[in-house]
């Protein structure tokens, strides 16, 4: 359970390592990319929504609770904050996370030292995320409902032989002498094998997206079961 002033990054709550958040962070409103065109004669100029958002740095300064002892625990929060196995960062909700993709600190004991606190930005995809989705089936058709504000890319796992297809409204790819597996990264634009050799030279056609609402998968071919992971991505 993740309580007030508290929050959870690379595995581990903040209070584990002794730190508790001065202040709960500003979470910056998600913000899409424009170009802006001058126009002769015009008064305003053209906006074109270019349809990418930019990302959001969150802003967060600790205390350290034991004061005393803080030379001791440098050494495990440059671990915590820079040797990153899992990017998910979690402050409000238990089952929302934000995407770190770069963590910026700057002298973590000076900070200690002169304000007895110090900060911590993490840059963060546009999005809000909830915990990923996992549908495996072995029907030749399912429905899918992205309850989320955006569309989003699944990855497909499909277990199956000979030439494959997924189809996903009204947007087919094709694979061609698939052998047991393959998988279609639709976040990655990757198509690989079982044993991570690409097999984008054998596919035809565009990477599934997942629409908001109900969206129906369509496999076609030689498929014995296939397993669909994906993200909903809120503002």
């Amino acid at each position: 359970m993740l309580t007030d002033y508290n929050f959870f990054f690379n595995g581990r709550k903040s209070k584990d390592l002794g730190l508790i958040l001065s202040e709960y962070p500003n979470i910056p409103t998600i913000a899409e990319n424009i170009e802006t065109t001058e126009i002769l004669g015009k008064e305003e100029p053209l906006i074109e929504k270019l349809g990418t958002f930019k990302n959001k740095t969150i802003s967060c300064t600790f205390k350290l609770l034991d004061a005393e002892s803080y030379h001791k625990s440098i050494m495990e929060i440059n671990r915590w904050l820079f040797d990153v196995e899992d990017n998910k960062l979690y402050l409000n909700m238990q089952d929302r996370y934000y995407k770190v993709r770069n963590v910026e600190v700057g002298e973590i004991t000076r900070q200690l030292e002169l304000y007895g606190e110090f900060t911590v930005n993490f840059v963060c995809s546009p999005f809000l995320f909830a915990d990923s989705s996992k549908i495996e089936t072995s029907s030749k058709s399912i429905d899918i409902y992205n309850f989320g504000d955006f569309d989003t890319c699944p990855t497909i796992e499909i277990y199956g032989n000979g030439n494959v297809e997924v189809s996903c409204g009204g947007v087919a790819i094709q694979i061609e002498k698939v052998s047991n597996y393959v998988k279609v990264d639709g976040e990655l634009k990757e198509v690989v094998n079982n044993d991570g050799t690409s097999k984008i030279w054998d596919t035809i056609g565009d990477f599934p997206v997942l629409k908001k609402g109900t969206n129906t998968v369509i496999l076609t071919g030689t498929v014995t079961k296939a397993i669909i992971n994906y993200s909903t991505k809120y503002y």
